[in-house]
């Protein structure tokens, strides 16, 4: 879909005969319009109000190397051209699949391709809540990413209080301790993806900041600042990562306490049945000689012995808190 903004109005969508769908911010947001001509794209010519023909050219210059560039990519990373710039953004999700979308930059306008209609949602809210600061298209690129980060940090706290419930659940129910473990690596695996996602895209947003063609001194000011921001949000992943860990160790600790405690059991039974093991097979001889065999008070006597040895053990194990 292309998305244009007229007169600081309504976003207008077209659609357009390609098998990727973009979005545009041009750079006179006021005046300049898009045509809804289906081949627009392939002549590569927007029209403001007034009649001017608006040459698009030096993206589309870009857009064959632009396909391969972003393929099938599941990692940020943006590309330096000679008159333009080309990034990619890959958003990992906790519950839902990954948000992937890319741009070009010339100087002038913005060409966005966007995959899961991620900036589609969100693309109509930018512009009304920063309608007044965005003066040229560049200034779009810094309020994109400050809103795509905007619920960053409370999702980072959410999980943080996931993994004490799940912290919880492990020291106080011994029963689920398959889902516990699959939810520990779930976990882990989301943090990290995190982490590395936010190191990624701190890493575009100082490439931003430092390039010397395409970029004006406030909006590098304003990455610079995007990235202390995103430098908050790589710490509280890494400390959510590092917490799965303490986890984790808690968790197998249980889990040894747990495995521990029916060895325990096991030891206790055998050392209990042991002697009366020794006293059945010695009296199971069935020797000639053996009065205890021909005796009536033979088998009563044994009995009571059997009963003594396990009452004289059963009190020593609790006496040294063995049991």
């Amino acid at each position: 879909m292309f998305f244009d903004i007229s007169a600081k109005s309504q976003v207008n969508t077209f659609s357009i005969n390609e098998n990727y769908a973009g979005l545009v911010l041009a750079s006179d947001i006021n005046r300049l319009s898009c045509s809804t001509d289906t081949n627009s794209m392939n002549d590569n010519i927007f029209s403001n109000n007034s009649g001017n023909i608006y040459n698009y050219g030096s993206v589309r210059n870009y857009v064959d190397s632009f396909k391969t560039v972003i393929g099938d990519f599941n990692f940020s990373k943006i590309i330096f051209f000679k008159d333009a710039i080309v990034c990619c953004i890959s958003i990992p999700c906790i519950q839902e699949e990954r948000k992937n979308f890319s741009f070009i930059y010339n100087g002038r306008s913005i060409l966005f391709i966007d995959y899961d209609n991620f900036l589609t949602d969100i693309f109509s809210i930018i512009i009304e809540e920063n309608i007044n600061e965005i003066k040229e298209s560049q200034d779009f690129i810094y309020f994109m990413l400050k809103n795509i980060l905007k619920h960053d940090l409370e999702n980072l706290n959410s999980i943080s209080q996931n993994l004490s419930v799940l912290e919880l659940n492990i020291l106080t129910d011994s029963s689920n301790y398959n889902y516990n473990a699959d939810q520990i690596l779930a976990f882990r695996g989301n943090s990290l993806r995190l982490h590395h996602y936010y190191i990624i895209l701190m890493d575009i947003c100082r490439a931003l900041s430092k390039e010397k063609t395409f970029m004006n001194d406030a909006n590098k000011e304003l990455l610079e600042n995007l990235c202390d921001q995103i430098l908050t949000l790589s710490n509280e992943s890494q400390q959510i990562w590092e917490y799965t860990s303490q986890i984790r160790d808690v968790y197998q600790q249980k889990l040894s306490v747990n495995q521990n405690n029916i060895m325990k059991v096991l030891t206790i039974v055998t050392t209990i049945f042991m002697p009366l093991t020794l006293i059945t097979g010695w009296y199971g001889m069935n020797f000639e000689y053996m009065k205890e065999l021909h005796w009536k008070y033979g088998y009563p006597l044994l009995f009571g012995i059997s009963v003594l040895v396990v009452g004289i053990l059963c009190i020593i194990f609790k006496k040294k808190k063995w049991w």
